[in-house]
């Protein structure tokens, strides 16, 4: 009995969880968001993203009326072609920016609304037929990746640093920007490419067949044996989805390297997915075609490696094996090398240095302020090229995952880490770590520049396909090298 006397007692009412979402989404009142119908009202889970949608607002606040809130039609969909989204009782997931950091709300959709002409002149915007939502969840930040991070470098992570798979990344500054709140654009077309001062040529070499050869063959014999070899892929067009893509044939390796005669080809190896015999086989090779050959050589100065591509042609064709000529001169990584330190199958973390900040930012980026500095890189959109070094022995290669040589991205800073001077972390603060989340996959390929020209959002409940692949990797390593050392103990 006397314990009662100690517990604190509710002084008011309590709210229930819709309230207090509700309440969040009045303080945020943010303008639009990205609308996934996540399932169906006959329970079928078949996730399809339906475009953006705007939030109705009545005198410049949210519409809230009957616990709930009101949308647009989304952009996806006609207002006269609503069969794959008839809206009573399906869920869609709202996915929107609120201060720079991507956000997450589950809605149970209660019908379809048209709004009478008196209620229409109040609201904005003024579109007569929308849609009544209930949330069914809390509104959840995305900026913490809540998958297993895998520690890249000592010390910066809670995982030891498994060497089987690592990765050089290499960060490019774009003419795009992610909006400060609402909905991204679901696509990004024609990116253009901010390169960094030491990137930039004045003037093009000239193109010499000869020279190229001799070079690149001179720098595949610097890497260890059991590199030289190219990833090649192929520039192919998609009739059904009306798109060209990259077709990825893999590694092959590069033959003729002890050969004094350059000459203007190159000799590889067929690869094994494009020994078909069927000519409609998308990976088959003939004639004329044009391939992508991605490759790493080793520094012999510091031992880093560095990466470019080149763009060649089939001059002769083979059972086992191909002739290439190459087409243009070597075109080299351009973005700026970063120190990778954790990474995850939604995102990453890297260090910042005074000449990533320089670049990105500008050469006057310390007359900002910290945080304006952090809000200003949340709003760069970057190009992430990751290239994998794998490193799998005769025992783990069942683990090793399946990548190219180059992984393409466009990722979003979401958070940064400061260094003070003073403890009352006033005075004397640098940017030290960024946190980076995925946000475009490429999907489309140029075949006459050679590089992507359209991306498209990685939807919440997707992942990078790579990622996700080294992800369940090194989950499936981890597990054995585990059970290896439990035997040795016991």
């Amino acid at each position: 009995m006397l314990s009662r006397l100690f517990i604190k007692k509710q002084t008011g009412p309590r709210l229930s969880p819709l309230a207090r979402t509700l309440l969040k989404l009045a303080d945020m009142n943010m303008s639009s968001a990205n609308c996934t119908l996540t399932q169906t009202a006959q329970g079928e889970i078949d996730p399809e993203d339906l475009g953006r949608v705007l939030f109705f607002k009545s005198d410049g606040r949210l519409l809230i009326q009957d616990r709930a809130i009101y949308v647009t039609i989304p952009d996806g969909i006609k207002a006269d072609k609503t069969t794959h989204f008839n809206g009573n009782g399906d869920i869609v997931s709202l996915w929107f920016l609120y201060d720079h950091v991507p956000r997450i709300l589950e809605c149970h959709v209660d019908e379809r609304i048209h709004f009478p002409p008196e209620i229409l002149k109040q609201l904005d915007p003024k579109v007569g037929i929308g849609y009544k939502l209930t949330p069914t969840t809390d509104i959840s930040k995305q900026d913490k990746r809540s998958s297993l991070r895998f520690s890249h470098l000592p010390g910066e992570g809670v995982l030891p640093v498994y060497s089987q798979v690592l990765f050089d990344l290499y960060i490019c500054n774009t003419d795009q920007r992610y909006p400060e709140e609402g909905a991204i654009l679901p696509s990004l077309d024609n990116l253009g490419l901010l390169l960094p001062d030491t990137k930039k040529s004045a003037t093009p070499s000239k193109f010499v067949a000869e020279d190229l050869v001799r070079d690149f063959k001179q720098a595949m014999c610097t890497n260890p044996s059991e590199n030289r070899n190219v990833h090649i892929s192929k520039p192919f067009f998609e009739e059904k989805h009306n798109r060209a893509i990259l077709l990825e044939l893999g590694y092959s390796g590069v033959l003729g390297l002890g050969n004094e005669e350059l000459g203007r080809n190159l000799h590889i190896k067929k690869p094994l997915i494009a020994r078909t015999k069927d000519r409609r086989d998308p990976h088959y090779l003939t004639l004329g075609d044009i391939l992508v050959l991605h490759y790493g050589t080793r520094n012999t100065l510091d031992g880093h490696y560095q990466y470019a591509e080149l763009i060649a042609e089939i001059a002769k064709g083979g059972l086992e094996n191909l002739t290439v000529r190459p087409l243009m001169n070597l075109r080299e990584e351009q973005g700026l090398w970063v120190p990778l330190a954790d990474f995850s199958v939604n995102g990453a973390r890297f260090g910042c240095s005074h000449e990533f900040l320089s670049y990105i930012l500008g050469k006057n980026y310390t007359r900002h302020t910290i945080e304006e500095q952090i809000d200003l890189l949340q709003t760069r959109v970057l190009r992430l090229n990751f290239y994998p070094k794998l490193r799998f022995n005769r025992e783990t290669d069942i683990y090793r995952p399946e990548m190219p040589q180059r992984i393409s991205i466009l990722g979003k800073i979401v958070r940064c880490e400061i260094e003070w001077e003073d403890e009352e972390e006033q005075w004397g603060g640098k940017i030290v770590w960024a946190g980076v989340k995925f946000m475009y996959d490429p999907t489309e390929y140029s075949r006459d520049d050679y590089e992507y020209t359209r991306w498209e959002m990685i939807r919440v409940f997707k992942e990078n396909r790579y990622f996700k692949s080294v992800h369940k990797s090194l989950n499936g390593l981890i597990a054995y090298l585990e059970s290896q050392s439990k035997d040795v103990a016991s």
